[in-house]
């Protein structure tokens, strides 16, 4: 479905933001998923209302959200334009986590 429907990539105005977005737009680009990313900074609610405009299989946002500014963060949301709940985070990290050589 991902490959389908894509992903959406924002991203604000914290340090190696535009960065990080390129990148995730690479990486899952590499996996032969359409990534839809934004040219400029956006608000995470730009992200959501996009994920569901576009039908997208999933957003993220590089954001550290409320964190000092020295720091920046990954959310994830669902088709349905929310964050992820607990129980899909959790396997999201677990997978992540499992990769030998990132």
């Amino acid at each position: 479905m991902a490959k389908q429907h894509g992903i959406v990539i924002a991203y604000d105005s914290r340090h190696f933001s535009p960065e990080f977005s390129l990148e995730v737009a690479k990486t899952v680009g590499t996996h032969g998923i359409k990534a839809y990313l934004f040219k400029s900074l956006h608000l995470t609610p730009i992200l959501s209302f996009a994920v569901r405009y576009l039908g997208a299989y999933a957003g993220v946002m590089i954001t550290a959200s409320h964190n000092p500014p020295e720091y920046n963060g990954f959310k994830v949301y669902g088709s349905d334009d929310g964050q992820l709940p607990p129980e899909t985070a959790d396997e999201l990290i677990d997978y992540v986590n499992a990769i030998e050589n990132e």
